[in-house]
C-alpha cells in the first residue's frame, strides 16, 4: 500500500510507518520525502481565482440580453422628453450639461466594470493553463509563474474569439513548432520547456541540481541563503528576483 503525503494524525498509518512523518505548521503531518512539493497552497489560489473569475461571468452574464442598440434607442428617447420639459419650463441650456455629464459618467462606469471583469477572467485563465503546464514539467509554480505571467497575453485572433497567446518582449505573439509547413503559435507548454533551457530558471526545476529537502544554494559559496516561510505570500512577492537568482529559498 503505497504511503500517504500527508495525514490528519499518526494513528492513521500503521505504527511501523510513523516515523517517516514529520509535523508540519499547518497541524498535519507530512511525508519525509525528497522531490514532493507542496502544492496546497496553490490549489488555494486556483480556487481563489476560479471563485472570482465565476463573480465576474455572473456579473457579465447579467448583460447577455442587452440589445445595445434598443437601450441606446430608449435612453435617447427619455433624453429627449427631458429635453421637451427643460427647455419648456427655460431651463433647456443647463438641462442639457447635465444629461450630457450624467450620460458620461453612467458610461465610464459600465467600460470599467467590464473592463475590470474581463482582466479578472484572463489573469484566471492564464494562471490556471501556467500552473499545468509548469506542473507537468515539474517545476516550481510559485517561481516560474511570475515569469511566465510576463510573457503571455490573451489576444483576440481574426475569427473574433480570444486566447492564450506566448508574446515577445515587443508583445508580438511568438511562433512554436512548424508542422507540414504551417505555422502554430507557441503553447505556455513550449514557454515552459524554453524557460528549463534558460541557465538561472533551471533551478526551479526537479533535478536542477537543488540538494536535501530542495534548498538553495549560494552561487558565490560563501554565507548561508536566507530563508522565507512558504505562508509569508507578503516576503515571497517581495523577494522573486533574488528567489530566482537563489539568493532566498522558500522552505
Amino acid at each position: 500500500m503505497a504511503l500517504k503525503a500527508v495525514i490528519q494524525k499518526l494513528q492513521d498509518v500503521p505504527e511501523a510507518q510513523r516515523s517517516f512523518y514529520s509535523e508540519g505548521e499547518d497541524g498535519k503531518f507530512h511525508l519525509d520525502a525528497e522531490g514532493i512539493e507542496d502544492v496546497s497552497g496553490l490549489k488555494s489560489a486556483l480556487e481563489a481565482e476560479r471563485k472570482e473569475r465565476r463573480k465576474h461571468e455572473r456579473a457579465l452574464a447579467a448583460f447577455k440580453d442587452v440589445d445595445p442598440e434598443r437601450y441606446n434607442a430608449l435612453l435617447r428617447a427619455e433624453e429627449e422628453r427631458e429635453a421637451v420639459k427643460a427647455k419648456a419650463s427655460g431651463d433647456w441650456e443647463k438641462r442639457e450639461a447635465q444629461l450630457i455629464e450624467k450620460h458620461g459618467r453612467e458610461i465610464k462606469s459600465k467600460e470599467e466594470s467590464l473592463v475590470a471583469a474581463q482582466r479578472t477572467v484572463e489573469r484566471a485563465l492564464i494562471d490556471a493553463e501556467a500552473a499545468r503546464a509548469i506542473a507537468a514539467a515539474k517545476g516550481s509554480v510559485r517561481l516560474l509563474l511570475p515569469e511566465i505571467k510576463q510573457r503571455v497575453k490573451v489576444l483576440k485572433g481574426q475569427d473574433g474569439e480570444f486566447a492564450i497567446r506566448v508574446v515577445d518582449a515587443e508583445g508580438t505573439p511568438r511562433i512554436g513548432k512548424v508542422e507540414g509547413g504551417k505555422a502554430a503559435p507557441m503553447t505556455i507548454a513550449e514557454l515552459v520547456a524554453e524557460l528549463r533551457e534558460d541557465a538561472e530558471l533551471a533551478r526551479a526545476f526537479d533535478g536542477s541540481g537543488a540538494s536535501g529537502s530542495g534548498a538553495a544554494k549560494s552561487e558565490g559559496g560563501g554565507g548561508a541563503v536566507r530563508t522565507i516561510p512558504a505562508g509569508d505570500d507578503k516576503a515571497f512577492l517581495a523577494n522573486l528576483e533574488k528567489i530566482a537568482k537563489g539568493e532566498v529559498a522558500v522552505t
